[in-house]
């Protein structure tokens, strides 16, 4: 496997239509709107069929939310307004967007180009 460190920002040294799917971990929600929009657009980019986002859900389980809620809080991530906006973000970059909930606080936001 070939590691290739890059800056999603500044744009990624890969040709258009690279991958088949790209895919996406606990980042989203870390980055501020206008570094999500780089990152969809660049994703769909790259990608020939699909964008998956691995993050937090839309709809939280009450119990540990509060837990989640301080902690990203002390981390400086932008936890809420992806919470508020990151779905309809999304579909202002895809053709579609599915949200498939992987644990109680984890989904996937399966993305069509």
């Amino acid at each position: 496997v070939k590691c290739v460190k890059a800056d999603i920002i500044e744009g990624l040294p890969f040709e258009d239509e690279s991958f088949d799917i790209v895919c996406s971990a606990f980042v989203v929600h870390g980055m501020k709107a206008k570094y999500r929009k780089i990152l969809y657009r660049e994703a769909s980019r790259i990608a020939r069929k699909k964008v998956i986002f691995h993050d937090y859900g839309r709809k939280l389980p009450s119990i540990p939310v509060l837990f989640i809620e301080i902690l990203e809080t002390f981390v400086g991530g932008d936890f809420f307004n992806f919470k508020k906006n990151g779905f309809s973000e999304m579909l202002d970059h895809f053709s579609s967007v599915a949200e498939k909930q992987i644990t109680p606080s984890v989904s996937w936001y399966i993305c069509e180009k």
